[in-house]
């Protein structure tokens, strides 16, 4: 991690700087304590941006809807496909 996004962690955010798709779900899962599985092919994708630690399940998914990653929760899981 870079000084950047340890200083964003401290400020409740989450900060990501062309950050690989499997890192961010890593770091949703553990937040928010739900399993991420891959039904197809994990999207070829990086991010960049932020948001606030304290958005719940709802807001994320919606976030990662508009950014065309296809995805639903389902049992305390949350299910990424193609």
């Amino acid at each position: 991690m870079d000084a950047a996004t340890i200083a964003a962690w401290k400020e409740g955010i989450f900060s990501f700087n062309n950050t690989d798709i499997r890192e961010v779900l890593r770091q949703l899962s553990r937040w928010y304590n739900i399993q991420v599985v891959f039904r197809g092919k994990v999207p070829d994708r990086k991010f960049s941006g932020g948001f606030e630690r304290q958005a719940n399940l709802e807001q994320v998914i919606q976030i990662l809807k508009e950014s065309n990653i296809n995805c639903i929760v389902k049992d305390n899981k949350l299910v990424i496909y193609d």
